[in-house]
């Protein structure tokens, strides 16, 4: 019985990596991460705090990948990131697991250009990390950069565990 995600997320993950063997504790009560009140925009689309789950495709059009960072997909996760702070979100309740240290290092990058534009006192290395470096943690809403192109060949999707391990971080909110 797992106590920690929203049972849409818990059900996925059961569904997906346990075989319906993960029961969600149904006591638990899980609020909204914020009441929205705005008419939509793209980004609030993708933080509509009614829809649980939510994946977003974002593709490269400036260049060809030949790394394992995609500028594309860094700057909506820093447009989310900013959407989700300017709705009084903790940043200490956002995380984002990228599953390569470029890809890592491109959005840390992004996000501690904005973090001093705005003031907020904390540090990128506390949001953004690898799924390996993850493993342990959980937010309220993961933001899973998936980072894979057509040039840069991955076995990030072969493996479960670590596909698990990044989507089972969040406890109200996953945006892939």
């Amino acid at each position: 019985i797992q106590h920690r995600m929203n049972p849409i997320i818990g059900d996925f993950i059961s569904q997906v990596f346990y075989n319906n063997k993960l029961k969600n504790n149904n006591s638990l009560k899980f609020e909204k991460i914020y009441e929205d009140s705005e008419a939509p925009s793209n980004i609030s689309k993708i933080c509509d705090p009614d829809d649980i789950i939510t994946l977003v495709h974002t593709e490269n059009h400036n260049h060809p990948i030949a790394e394992k960072s995609v500028e594309e997909d860094a700057e909506v996760i820093l447009d989310l990131v900013d959407f989700l702070i300017s709705k009084n979100i903790n940043p200490k309740d956002i995380g984002i697991i990228a599953p390569y240290r470029a890809q890592v290092a491109l959005i840390r990058r992004k996000i501690d250009s904005f973090i001093s534009k705005v003031e907020i006192k904390f540090s990128s290395n506390e949001m953004v990390d690898t799924i390996d470096r993850f493993q342990g943690d959980e937010r309220d809403i993961i933001i899973f950069s998936m980072a894979l192109s057509d040039v840069a060949t991955s076995d990030l999707l072969k493996d479960k565990r670590k596909i698990n391990v990044a989507l089972s971080r969040a406890k109200k909110k996953l945006i892939v």
